[in-house]
């Protein structure tokens, strides 16, 4: 998925990568590359969280297909 698909215009809405990931956890702030809370550079968008950052384990974003089935 490519990191601009994330980036909103002005006007647009702009929705987390975070919620379509299949690695967040539903009732906390956390998922399986950040269990306590994840870092706002990827929460908001400000980093593709497709490519390495630190302190995730070696995960990264992972489409939830079940959301769109």
């Amino acid at each position: 998925m490519a990191a601009n698909r994330f980036v909103s215009q002005a006007g647009e809405l702009e929705v987390s990568q975070c919620f379509y990931c299949k690695h967040k956890y539903e009732k906390s702030q956390g998922c399986k590359a950040f269990p306590d809370i994840i870092p706002d550079d990827i929460l908001y968008n400000r980093k593709d969280h497709t490519k390495p950052y630190p302190g995730d384990h070696g995960v990264r974003f992972k489409l939830a297909e079940e959301l769109f089935s």
